[in-house]
């Protein structure tokens, strides 16, 4: 199940769609918390939740990006109806290169999300519209937890693409 028994949601998954992804982040930032936009009405239930964020990298491999506790959502704001901004200091950035274990997409595609059903088709055509967001059960959050843990976090909580100066 995804939800707690008082309607909140446990933890959610997040495909941030590579180009906007890179075009977000082609500057170098100061490696401050998460504040991603949605207009899925569930998005507008994770304070207090996990959200896991994965995208594409320049290689095609679905990748974790990130993970953060979420503080609160806000909205509507000129782009989205949901904006979620991360609890202060809980945000992980992940590698994007230069990680042996890169590819999320075997662990993603076994999620209870799918019924038990291994999703054929291209994984972020599963993600596509409104469904860009999911809402997670307990379970499927240890699972990419177990898989994170095995991740190079991203140097002073920046990210990287091939050709991008350190």
């Amino acid at each position: 199940m995804s939800e707690a028994s008082h309607g909140h949601i446990v933890a959610g998954l997040y495909f941030w769609e590579g180009s906007k992804f890179r075009e977000q982040n082609a500057e170098p930032h100061d490696g401050s918390d998460l504040r991603l936009g949605s207009d899925a009405a569930a998005f507008g239930s994770m304070r207090g939740s996990r959200l896991w964020v994965f995208t594409r990298d320049d290689e095609g491999s679905y990748v974790l990006a990130a993970t953060a506790m979420v503080d609160r959502t806000e909205g509507p704001s000129a782009s989205y109806q949901h904006v979620m901004v991360a609890v202060p200091g809980s945000t992980r950035r992940f590698r994007m290169i230069e990680n042996p274990t890169r590819s999320v997409e075997g662990v993603i595609r076994s999620l209870a999300i799918f019924d038990g059903r291994t999703p054929k088709g291209a994984l972020g055509n599963l993600f596509q519209g409104l469904n860009h967001f999911r809402a997670i059960s307990v379970e499927d959050d240890q699972k990419l937890e177990e898989f994170a843990s095995a991740l190079k976090p991203a140097a002073s909580g920046r990210w990287r693409f091939q050709g991008m100066p350190l």
